[in-house]
């Protein structure tokens, strides 16, 4: 069995971490990038598109969007 390694290797345990880490380029291109190899979708440059609360790029003409983890959805709904 073979093991296998994250693309995402950031921690987040809370809204702190993720306003760290929601528009950093380096921290999703891998992941990004597995993505776009794995759908044989063409390798562009990664860029910033306008932050709000979850992680958007746009990569040539398409728009990546990942969103909140859910355990921050939770913390949230506990305040």
């Amino acid at each position: 069995m073979s093991e296998k390694t994250s693309l995402f290797k950031e921690r987040i345990d809370n809204w702190d971490d993720w306003g760290k880490v929601f528009q950093s380029i380096p921290a999703f291109a891998p992941l990004v990038k597995h993505i776009f190899q794995k759908e044989k979708l063409p390798s562009e440059n990664i860029e910033h598109l306008k932050p709000g609360s979850n992680a958007v790029f746009k990569v040539g003409r398409y728009v990546i969007k990942y969103l909140r983890p859910r355990e921050l959805a939770k913390i949230t709904a506990q305040m």
